[in-house]
């Protein structure tokens, strides 16, 4: 998803729907890839990634942010983002 304002380009992200054996087979949503100008386009852009993951039949989405994001946490919450999973990534 790409939000545009007057002067253009005022953020960005990206979702991709998963599939697999967890939650009965039901898809799930990652969403990352989100770049603002400000708080606002950055709720527009996490508003639409649920709708859209919650249109596509997904029962869960996952926030991909960095734990050096801590100012977001609150943020993240009043969304309904819960704070908790942790796992490892490697570079190919």
């Amino acid at each position: 998803m790409v939000a545009e304002d007057d002067d253009g380009v005022a953020g960005t992200a990206q979702l991709t729907v998963l599939r697999g054996l967890a939650w009965d087979g039901a898809p799930r949503g990652l969403l990352e890839g989100i770049r603002a100008v400000r708080r606002g386009v950055t709720s527009a852009l996490l508003t639409w990634g649920i709708d859209e993951a919650r249109r596509r039949g997904c029962k869960r989405i996952h926030l991909d942010s960095g734990l050096n994001r801590g100012d977001l946490r609150d943020f993240y919450a009043r969304l309904g983002f819960e704070y908790g999973y942790q796992g490892f990534t490697r570079v190919l």
